[in-house]
């Protein structure tokens, strides 16, 4: 259907959808998973988030209806241990990819509901700029 037979407000809409600018500023999330581990300790989520677009984007927080609560976390090693950091937010720079995966950045989450392998979760990551991505996260096992 040609565009000048819509209505012009749809038009407008559709043109705008279909513009670079627009789908270049939001992050895209890729490879999303979670951890599943026995007992009732938290899992672990990882993801890849890409910065489309000129300005470093801020991760501030998540959360789903699976979880009761969902935390920044990053593992590091000090002095030769492992240690896990709370973090209360993460900055992706412009144009750039931030990988969330064991060992590094992941998400802290406690269960609310029962999960088990093969289920998919929403999550949704909230940026300080208060933009927000809802994201399928498929539970995998314990090997990931």
């Amino acid at each position: 259907m040609p565009l000048k037979s819509l209505r012009p407000g749809l038009a407008l809409l559709l043109v705008l959808s279909m513009s670079p600018a627009v789908a270049a500023s939001s992050p895209a999330i890729t490879n999303a998973w979670i951890r599943w581990l026995p007992g009732g300790g938290p899992l672990g989520g990882y993801f890849v988030v890409h910065n489309r677009s000129d300005k470093a984007l801020e991760l501030v927080g998540a959360s789903g209806p699976a979880f009761s609560r969902i935390q920044l976390h990053r593992s590091i090693q000090v002095h030769g241990m492992d240690k896990m950091i709370h973090l209360h937010s993460i900055t992706i720079p412009a144009g750039g990819t931030l990988r969330f995966r064991p060992g590094g950045y992941h998400l802290m989450l406690w269960r609310q509901s029962p999960v088990t392998i093969g289920d998919h979760v929403d999550i949704c990551l909230r940026f300080a700029d208060g933009e927000h991505e809802t994201v399928q996260f498929r539970i995998k096992g314990p090997a990931g």
